[in-house]
This record gives C-alpha cells, sequence and structure tokens, in this order.
C-alpha cells in the first residue's frame, strides 16, 4: 500500500498443490490449502488498504494436483508430486464433464474473489498427452483444429467463455497468444521483451511481467533499467547487456536459450493504451514466512517507483539510496535492519558472527541456477529438459546459507564505489580499504574454522582483496583467467564483490 502496489495476484494451484477449497469437490484442495474464510479475509484487508486481489487457478496444464485428486478429468493416470517444473499432467479438452468442473470451481473462485478479472493460467502446456490420445485426435477432426495449439486455443475459448457468464475478464499467460484468442482478454507477458508486442498487435490488453521476477535473484538496478512503457528496441537491447554484464557470466549461456521466445516478435513501433501495467512476481520455490522480506523489500520498492514513474524519468544514480531510506524509514517494519534480520537468521543456523563481513559480500548465484541446478540447467541449455535432476522439491528444507541471503550484496556496492574512490586518489579512501583487506587476510588465516561451505569463497575473497590493493599501490593487473578462478561461483554461492571488479582489475 505505501508503494502504490494495488494489485495482489494470487496463484492458487499447481501441480504439487490445489490451494482453494471448492465444496462442489471436496477431495480437490490438498493440504495444506487456504480456507474460505482466510481467503475473504485477504480480500477484505486488502480492499481496506486500496488493494485488489486477483486469484488464478492455472489450467490445462499444471494439473497433476487435479487428477491426483479428480483422474477422470485427465487423459492419462498420474502420480502426486513434489518436484518443481514443467509436468506432462493436462486437463482432458474433450470431455465435457471437464468443463462442467471448471465451471463448478469458478464458481467458488467467484463467490471469493469480488475482483472484476480472473486468471486462467494457460502457460507451459506440455503437448505429449494431447498429441497422443484419440479422444483429443477425434477432437480435432470434429473441430476442424489443425494443430495441438488450436487445441488449447479451443480449451481457452470455452474456458473463457465461462469466466465471462460470470461476469469477468479474462488473465491469461502470454502462451495463450493465438490467432483465435478473443481481444478483450489481458495478456500477462513474461516469455521475454518481445511477448508484451506480439499481445498487443494482436489488440490484446496486456500486463508486463518478464523483467520482474524477483525469484530470480537479479540486482534491483537491473529490473529498474526495464520500463514497462519502453520501446520493444530497447528492451532487446536491456535483455542483450545482461548476457554481457559479469555478474550474469556463470549464466549467461542459460539465458541466451530464451532467445527462442523471440521467434515471431512484432513491434507496435510506440505506446499504446493498451498496455496496463506491469507485476513484479515472485514464484514460491525457494519462499518460506523467514525469507519473504528479504527477498521482496531488497527489491520491490524500487519496482513499485519504476512502475510508477515515466519512461523517462530513470534516476538510477541514487537508486540504491532511496532503496534504503525505504528500507529504513518508511518500511512498515519500522527500523528494519537487513543485516541485523539476515544476522539473526544465519545465527539460528549456528553461523558465528565473526564471518558476517564474508557472508556480507556473497549473494546467491542468479537466474534459475539455484532452482534448476547444474545438470537440468546444461539439459536446458542443449534443450531439452531433465526435471527429475532438479536439486529441490516442496519437500526440501530451506536451511542454508543461500536461503537467508539478500538477492543482492549492498556491502558489496559500497566496496566496490570505495574502489573506485581509490582509484581517484581519495587517501581516506585508500586507508579504508587497507583495513578492510587486512580484516579479510584475518579471516583468511581462519579458513579451518570457517563452515565448510564458505572456505572456497573466503580464498576468493583474499585474493580478491589482494588483487585490489596490488592494481592500486603497484598498478598490477590480473589477467582474465585468474580473475574467474576467483570470482567463480560455489554450488549455490558467489562473490558478489567480484563480477563488478574484473573489468577494472584487468584493464590497463
Amino acid at each position: 500500500s505505501l508503494c502504490k502496489l494495488n494489485v495482489l495476484h494470487l496463484h492458487l494451484s499447481d501441480d504439487q498443490g490445489f490451494r482453494l477449497p471448492v465444496a462442489a469437490y471436496p477431495r480437490l484442495a490438498s493440504k495444506p490449502a487456504y480456507s474460505v474464510e482466510d481467503l475473504r479475509a485477504i480480500v477484505e484487508h486488502a480492499a481496506e488498504l486500496g488493494i485488489r486481489v486477483v486469484p488464478e487457478i492455472d489450467m490445462p496444464g499444471h494439473v497433476t494436483s487435479w487428477l491426483v485428486a479428480y483422474p477422470e478429468w485427465g487423459v492419462r493416470q498420474v502420480s502426486s508430486s513434489s518436484r518443481f517444473g514443467v509436468h506432462e499432467a493436462c486437463l482432458d479438452p474433450a470431455s465435457e464433464p471437464v468443463y462442467e468442473a471448471i465451471d463448478g470451481i469458478l464458481d467458488a473462485l467467484v463467490s471469493i474473489f469480488p475482483d472484476p478479472c480472473v486468471h486462467i493460467g494457460g502457460d507451459e502446456v506440455n503437448p505429449a498427452w494431447w498429441s497422443n490420445d484419440p479422444e483429443v485426435g477425434a477432437l480435432m477432426q470434429r473441430e476442424g483444429l489443425g494443430d495441438i495449439r488450436d487445441v488449447q486455443a479451443y480449451f481457452n475459448r470455452r474456458v473463457g467463455e465461462l469466466v465471462v457468464k460470470k461476469g469477468r475478464h479474462v488473465v491469461a499467460w502470454d502462451e495463450v497468444q493465438h490467432a483465435d484468442l478473443p481481444r478483450d482478454w489481458f495478456v500477462q507477458a513474461w516469455r521475454g521483451s518481445t511477448a508484451r508486442d506480439r499481445a498487443l498487435s494482436q489488440g490484446n490488453r496486456v500486463i508486463v511481467s518478464a523483467p520482474y521476477y524477483l525469484d530470480l535473484n537479479y540486482p534491483v538496478d537491473v529490473h529498474y533499467a526495464f520500463d514497462p512503457a519502453a520501446s520493444q528496441q530497447q528492451l532487446v537491447e536491456l535483455e542483450d547487456q545482461m548476457l554481457v554484464d559479469p555478474r550474469f557470466a556463470h549464466i549467461a549461456d542459460g539465458m541466451r536459450w530464451t532467445r527462442h521466445w523471440r521467434d515471431e516478435a512484432a513491434d507496435i513501433g510506440g505506446e499504446s493504451a493498451a498496455l496496463l501495467g506491469a507485476e513484479a512476481c515472485l514464484w514460491g520455490e525457494l519462499v518460506t514466512d523467514e525469507v519473504l522480506d528479504v527477498r521482496l523489500w531488497t527489491r520491490l520498492p524500487a519496482l513499485a517507483e519504476r512502475f510508477w514513474s515515466t519512461v523517462d524519468e530513470r534516476d538510477a544514480e541514487t537508486l540504491y539510496e532511496r532503496l534504503q531510506w525505504y528500507l529504513q524509514e518508511i518500511h512498515p517494519l519500522k527500523g528494519y535492519d537487513l543485516r541485523s534480520r539476515v544476522d539473526d537468521r544465519l545465527g539460528e543456523l549456528g553461523i558465528d558472527q565473526s564471518w558476517r563481513e564474508l557472508i556480507g559480500m556473497i549473494e546467491p548465484v542468479k537466474w534459475y541456477g539455484r532452482l534448476l541446478g547444474s545438470e537440468a540447467l546444461q539439459a536446458r541449455i542443449e534443450g531439452k529438459e531433465m526435471p527429475q535432476s532438479r536439486p529441490y522439491s516442496v519437500d526440501s528444507a530451506l536451511d542454508g546459507i543461500v536461503d537467508h541471503l539478500p538477492p543482492e550484496s549492498f556491502s558489496a556496492r559500497a566496496f566496490e564505489a570505495l574502489c573506485q574512490r581509490g582509484s581517484a586518489g581519495d587517501d581516506s579512501a585508500m586507508t579504508d580499504l587497507r583495513r578492510t583487506v587486512d580484516r579479510w587476510r584475518l579471516l583468511g588465516s581462519r579458513r579451518g574454522e570457517a563452515p565448510q561451505i564458505l572456505r572456497p569463497l573466503l580464498d576468493g575473497l583474499s585474493r580478491l582483496g589482494e588483487a585490489v590493493l596490488a592494481r592500486l599501490e603497484r598498478g598490477v593487473l590480473v589477467d582474465d583467467r585468474t580473475l574467474a578462478a576467483i570470482t567463480k561461483p560455489h554450488g549455490e554461492l558467489m562473490l558478489a564483490v567480484g563480477p563488478e571488479l574484473q573489468r577494472w582489475l584487468s584493464d590497463p
């Protein structure tokens, strides 16, 4: 409310669980699930703050949880799933009882949520079941559907008609785009910088979320650079800049995989009144109550500023100052001290306070580096997916150091600024730098006492500190290969202070 973020989008169903109670289908709600009273309380409290609540029931894919409860709604049998990633499970588009069930689910939804919009999902539909099912084949013949995309469009149209009959507008992810897509639907553009204009070119109203996924652990300045109303060319250029940004070098090959989303790009050539706004998404695979604040508030206020500003208002120079001011002065948790909160959480894990300086200089790996893991990430780069190799599931405990770190280290930014001042001849900065590196040396001398997971990062920090002093005091450069070895990620952790200094340390 303080940030003027006026819509809360609740994703209520996925393969791992169905969180909405539906009296007509009592087996559908998973455990745990919201109660009707829970949801109405959320809606009421949000309304008091001027916030709309838009519910999402995702279909026809991401429905494993549906089919565990009511297997007759699919074309194959499934087992309950705790893993993350794309599943094959799909609703049966040729079954009239499926549409009757959806109608009943929508009745339950609209009885709780008064918002004029209902989100029906539509993302990541795996074609395997439909491609080989005789009933779906018969539907295609009967309705003149040429391919699986046409089948999904048929399904979407049927569901959309049910939503409209209940007096609501349809919202869906950008995979629903099709020549037969009704023009009055709202499309949520998430698959890269060209998804927005593809939908706008078809006459749909659009919500932009592609550059604003908070679960990807991006630095705030990266999110802030993308304006929802910027030209498509500008958005594409910003995406390409990320591929050469040293902060993303460790996952750049994976990010290049998304370039196929630019196929069939359309350019509307300017701003459009059909652009409704933007949404920052925080998917919950790696989120618990304990880490929610750190994941949201380290970037969300800056995104709110971006969303409510014009394209030309880009005061990025003092962005971090304004963000810190918000956290310290305006945030509902008055006196919000990010470092203290992180320290408290790590203390609960048994991490000694003496390692604070090191922990302040590290971050989680970026993009899907954590959620996919190395095997699935490589599989995605090679054009195939291996979800069974992902390191996380619903049952994974989020109790490691990486789980409690902010997505971005503000301490690392302060150190980089100190290096710049030292390079410009600031004697006080040089004094502070020497003191900092001395502390890093002292930490390095205690390597054997450090938690095992921190030891390689401690080695890298010590070497980096020596390289900084050698550069400033003697003009000694560091070759790129050595720098890459110093700053490479170790598991799910990386030195935040390394990537931004690489060019300066190696460039004469």
